[in-house]
């Protein structure tokens, strides 16, 4: 049976692991309904969050160093490259911020660099404007909160990334297993770079959207020409969502 990473599985995690469907159970004065079954239905919740952790550790993929969009796939229409944006939405939407698939985590991470990777030759609009991820500012805020960042090898690619293929130069040397720490320029210099790879994708939305605002479902992978069906409610709502993450994301680096 074909099973998939997506909002839906994270999200049934998300309220086993914090016990959130279990106690709806236990607080229920559902007057129909027999005490006990309530205080039974939320035990059996509670333990089935062991296993929905299990089954979603099998998404990671050691050997394509990504998470997979999906498992025991058989038959049906396949995806190449393994690659899909519903692992970066899942993530986005429902993770806890345990680290247990989280925007910051080496998991994710990699899976962000993989993406940007595998997709950028494949559009040539790519080549005269920079673009990545539309989730790229996300782990500023986790960083912030933890004061620190510690580069492992995950995260030293996903910065080698903005080097490399953005050109969005790094003065401070770091290196693979250091903690930077808050008070230092290196980890100020993180924070403002990935903010920066993000406004390289803001940048990219402006240029493509009409002048009178109007936005279609997709660009052309040429020429970047709106097509498909325009003024769709979701073009909208990412992209006004994206503009408050950047706008807590500038609050953070820059104070403004």
């Amino acid at each position: 049976m074909k099973i998939s990473f997506s909002f839906t599985s994270l999200l049934a995690l998300s309220s086993l692991a914090t016990g959130s469907l279990a106690n709806t159970f236990r607080s229920a004065k559902w007057a129909a309904i027999p005490p006990d079954y309530n205080t039974d239905t939320a035990s059996m919740y509670e333990s089935q969050a062991a296993p929905i952790t299990g089954n979603m550790t099998s998404f990671w993929n050691n050997d394509k160093n990504l998470i997979l969009p999906a498992i025991n796939s058989n038959g049906g229409v396949g995806k190449p490259a393994n690659i899909d944006s519903q692992v970066f939405l899942a993530a986005l939407h429902a993770s806890l911020g345990d680290g247990f698939y989280t925007v910051d985590s080496d998991q994710m991470l990699a899976s962000v660099v993989a993406k940007t990777n595998a997709f950028k030759p494949l559009y040539p609009i790519n080549a005269d404007t920079e673009a990545t991820v539309n989730s790229a500012t996300m782990p500023i805020a986790t960083w912030s909160t933890a004061d620190k960042v510690t580069v492992t090898k995950a995260t030293g690619t996903f910065f080698n990334q903005m080097k490399e293929l953005y050109g969005i130069g790094f003065t401070n040397v770091y290196e693979v297993g250091a903690t930077y720490t808050s008070d230092s320029d290196t980890f100020g210099e993180f924070l403002a770079n990935t903010m920066l790879s993000g406004d390289r994708y803001m940048a990219r939305v402006a240029h493509h959207t009409d002048a009178s605002g109007s936005m279609t479902e997709q660009w052309l992978r040429g020429e970047g020409t709106p097509t498909g069906a325009p003024n769709l409610t979701w073009p909208f709502e990412v992209h006004t969502s994206a503009a408050r993450h950047r706008a807590a994301a500038s609050r953070i680096v820059y104070g403004n």
